[in-house]
């Protein structure tokens, strides 16, 4: 009877290593992809930002090359 009270413990130990090892494996890897999402998200933010600035910084440069010819316009101060 010991031996089988035993055997049954010893599975039982090794049931609850296997399943603490797995969770503990599957928790690592699911920060990892976590992660790794986060920093896709931040660099695409980022390309984005940078994008956007140079499409700026491209427009203003346009307006002002299409405005060197041009005379100011003339406020009238008269009040």
């Amino acid at each position: 009877m010991n031996k089988i009270i035993e055997f049954f413990k010893t599975l039982w130990v090794l049931s609850l290593v296997t399943i603490k090892s797995l969770w503990i494996i599957l928790k690592d890897d699911m920060k990892k992809e976590s992660q790794t999402y986060k920093e896709e998200r931040e660099d695409k933010r980022k390309r984005e930002d940078k994008e956007r600035r140079a499409e700026d910084i491209r427009n203003e440069m346009m307006d002002r090359k299409m405005n060197i010819g041009k005379k100011p316009k003339k406020e009238n101060y008269d009040k």
